[in-house]
């Protein structure tokens, strides 16, 4: 079995790892933003980490008597193209091949620093300023130090909501785990109060496991959450996209961008006079509430419906004009996958359920 490879951040040097646990020490695979690896092969030689930064990396080979070294960083960096209006958030990169190069010194990198294409003048692509020399041992000692302080925080904020649980008589709701008070009146016998729902003029919703017993002291909460967990993977499975529906999204889009243009134009003509008025139509911060108030008071005041037909969706993906059916199947598959998982892991849960004590039983020193 293949020892698991985690990822985190040490925040006390300022560094992301790739490690293996080993409980009291720990295997560091690679560091930095471009995951470079502690360990690399060069020219059939095997060299060491000595100096790293976000977009290269500096290796050495001490076997012979003359030090050896090599710098392996980023080639190109191009920001992902952006399409219809969304902004692009992250960047293409592609590495390079290993230089050879005489020494470590920040002066020999910069001689075979690439060129930043942005700037005509001379401009490495490389920022070699914030080099970092590789220290596993600075490393693994600020990486435990920053897990015990996450550790003491948690169970200090744990302690804390234990106190504020047994004080309210909270307790575990057994559908989604928050902890909710228990409804000791009349003949309820402490289940879990209703909760999870939303207020919209009217009380929308309840989360499955209200009035039921806490998860301390019956599974049923989980039972009727796997029950709902079902339901929807068979609401899931009869929803298989379709190029139908492919088709109609994209003529959607096409809604879309036309109704766009005429919202915006009854905007630059009437957005002074729909502020004068925003006693009756509140100017709201919220684009999507705005968008909304200010197309009805077009259509209540002007006569025209400037509405902004919505982007079609298939499975929380956006249906755009290139858009084929196999990135909608994917999404879907995505879906079913995700609840069939959940499915397992909850029904783990209850075949292992045991009977518990609750934070305010704790506080009075019950028994089991």
């Amino acid at each position: 079995m293949l020892n698991k490879i985690n990822q985190t951040h040490v925040p006390s040097v300022n560094v992301d790892i790739e490690y293996i646990d080993n409980q009291k020490s720990i295997e560091i695979v690679s560091v930095g933003k471009r995951k470079f690896p502690i360990i690399k092969d060069f020219n059939g030689l095997t060299y060491n980490l000595l100096k790293f930064c976000d977009d290269l990396a500096i290796y050495v080979n001490k076997d012979n008597k003359k030090a050896l070294f090599f710098v392996w960083g980023i080639k190109s960096k191009t920001r992902v193209a952006c399409q219809y209006g969304i902004r692009p958030t992250s960047y293409k990169i592609e590495m390079g091949e290993p230089i050879a190069i005489k020494s470590a010194r920040e002066s020999f990198v910069e001689e075979v620093n690439p060129q930043d294409p942005k700037f005509t003048h001379k401009t490495g692509l490389w920022y070699t300023w914030n080099l970092k020399t590789y220290n596993p041992d600075k490393i693994q000692e600020k990486f435990f130090a920053s897990q015990e302080k996450i550790r003491i925080a948690k169970e200090t904020a744990q302690n804390k909501y234990q106190e504020k649980a047994a004080k309210e008589n909270r307790a575990i709701c057994g559908a989604c785990h928050r902890y909710i008070e228990r409804w000791d009146e009349g003949n309820n016998n402490g289940v879990i109060y209703d909760h999870g729902f939303t207020i919209t003029g009217f009380r929308n919703g309840s989360c499955v496991g209200s009035r039921l017993q806490p998860w301390e002291k019956s599974p049923e909460g989980k039972i009727a959450y796997i029950k709902e967990l079902k339901q929807y993977k068979t609401f899931v499975e009869k929803n298989k996209p379709t190029q139908k529906q492919v088709n109609e999204g994209k003529i959607q889009f096409n809604k879309h961008l036309t109704t766009r243009k005429l919202f915006r134009t009854a905007k630059d003509k009437y957005l002074v006079e729909y502020r004068d008025d925003r006693k009756s139509y509140p100017v709201s911060t919220d684009s999507n509430m705005f968008e909304s108030n200010f197309a009805r008071w077009v259509l209540n005041n002007k006569n025209e419906d400037v509405a902004i037909v919505p982007l079609a969706e298939i499975w929380n993906q956006i249906v755009y004009p290139e858009d084929t059916l196999n990135k909608f199947i994917n999404a879907w598959e995505f879906e079913l996958a995700e609840v069939e998982m959940d499915i397992t892991k909850q029904q783990e849960m209850v075949n292992n359920w045991k009977l518990q004590l609750t934070a305010k039983e704790k506080n009075e020193g019950v028994t089991l």
